[in-house]
């Protein structure tokens, strides 16, 4: 239950709120990298260059303890936002709040790093530039600008706290052949031009990144907001769409089932007064009233699929070779009529499933084949477990579909040229309702055909985890 809230919360952020989301967690990431490669470098300089830090205040040990800091606030980040995400509490104020809380502790860490390596000795200096970046991506361009204040005030109270006395120094040696050498003049520090063009170099570095950055950041959030915009549009107008398909397919339904009635009271009751022209008329207005309905009912069950909300939860482990065998019994008729050979091989397999669900799909597939098979065909109907998957082939010898229409044969409304030739009347939207079932039940769908040869459609299932209930003995 405690994961709800988040996930009611994060599906109402907008797009700039689900990257910024994804950019804090990408950071948080990359900081267990940076701390992994802080104790790399200094292993690497200890035992590969022989440099050692000589001072007071045992700077290796602090040095160390820094590094286990970063690890420390670091994890505590990634608990509170945990937390907050959990609690559905993380949203835009929120992120920027992590950001700004992170990058402050970030530049704490390096100037206290960078003192206790060297400080104006040490070359990396450079890392105050890094944080810069991060604020460009995730704050104002304000806020990123008041980081690069904050970074040059670090760096500069380091160095020139060094250069005063106020604070102690470390100077950096090499031990070579057992000896100790200097491995930058020790009065270095001391070179107040010296200290005055690295602080000037580095801080300078700080505010270009800050504003190239901040400029291609302020670039790709306005090409969010658009995108934003544009998806809240299309939103809004699938909203309608399927609002519209929704009352539009109640509204239509009552009348239709009154005028189906009505056609049937006639043909029952009346049938012997009219002659053959106007019985042929009243069979021609059945057959529309009836594709009218299946019109309707699709409509409805396309607009529940789309709305997710709306589609049926309670699935449990449902025989699916009992599913296509009574769906294969239903339209043996219709295939019978077209003198068509219809051939089946069912081995046992269970999904998890609603029965309703598995018997639009085999329904839609199998009508089609015999649909679009011309009289004297073969329809084909195999259903075998592969590989944790109930797999189901319908293949037959009918018309086929055109490569050019092969990438849109699941889309809604959609009818080929060869299949309007072949069946005057059609809803266009057997097959998307399919192939939305199929991905709610995180199963696959596809396709093979040759136009004049026939098709193979093939629908992958997960097999179902429980086991078959047992056999009861009655």
């Amino acid at each position: 239950m405690a994961d709800q809230p988040a996930q009611t919360s994060e599906r109402s952020w907008s797009l700039t709120e689900r990257e910024l989301a994804s950019r804090l967690s990408w950071f948080i990431s990359i900081r267990w990298f940076a701390g992994l490669t802080a104790l790399l470098f200094l292993a690497v300089a200890w035992h590969g260059f022989g440099i050692r830090l000589t001072g007071p205040d045992q700077p290796l040990v602090r040095v160390l303890a820094a590094v286990l800091g970063l690890f420390f606030y670091n994890a505590v980040l990634v608990i509170l936002v945990w937390a907050f995400r959990t609690r559905g509490l993380l949203g835009r104020r929120a992120i920027h709040a992590f950001a700004n809380l992170q990058i402050v502790c970030d530049l704490a860490c390096v100037a206290f790093i960078w003192h206790y390596t060297g400080g104006i000795e040490n070359a990396f200096c450079i890392l105050f530039i890094f944080p810069m970046a991060w604020a460009s991506e995730l704050l104002s361009r304000t806020n990123a600008y008041f980081h690069a204040v904050l970074g040059a005030t670090m760096m500069n109270a380091v160095a020139w706290g060094e250069y005063s006395g106020l604070l102690p120094h470390v100077h950096l040696v090499r031990l070579v052949d057992q000896c100790i050498m200097d491995f930058v003049p020790p009065e270095l520090y001391l070179d107040w031009a010296f200290v005055l063009m690295v602080c000037m170099a580095v801080a300078g570095g700080m505010f270009v990144t800050v504003f190239l950055a901040g400029t291609i950041a302020q670039r790709l959030r306005l090409r969010e907001n658009q995108l934003e915009e544009a998806y809240r549009r299309l939103q809004t107008v699938d909203t309608l769409k399927t609002d519209f398909m929704r009352r539009a397919s109640h509204e239509l339904r009552a009348p239709l089932s009154a005028t189906h009635m009505m056609l049937k009271t006639v043909q029952q009751n009346v049938a012997d007064r009219l002659d053959a022209g106007q019985r042929e008329m009243i069979v021609r207005a059945t057959d529309r009233v009836d594709s009218l309905t299946k019109l309707v009912n699709d409509l409805l069950l396309f607009s529940r699929l789309e709305n997710e909300v709306d589609v049926p939860a309670r699935r449990e482990p449902t025989s699916f070779d009992e599913v296509v065998r009574q769906t294969i019994e239903l339209l043996t008729a219709g295939a019978e009529t077209k003198n068509l050979r219809l051939e089946f091989d069912i081995a046992p397999a269970r999904v998890t499933a609603e029965k309703e669900e598995l018997t639009e799909i085999a329904t839609n597939l199998v009508s089609n084949a015999i649909r679009y098979t011309p009289d004297g065909g073969r329809v084909s109907v195999r259903l075998t477990s592969e590989g944790g998957f109930a797999v189901l082939e319908v293949t037959d010898t009918g018309i086929g579909i055109a490569p050019k229409d092969l990438p849109r044969v699941f889309d809604e409304f959609f009818r080929s040229t060869e299949a309007k030739n072949a069946v005057r009347h059609g809803t266009g939207i057997g097959l998307a309702i399919v192939k939305k079932i199929v991905q709610s039940l995180r199963g696959t769908i596809d396709v093979r055909s040759t136009p004049g040869e026939g098709s193979t459609f093939t629908v992958r299932l997960p097999l179902s985890t429980e086991p078959p209930p047992p056999n009861r003995v009655h």
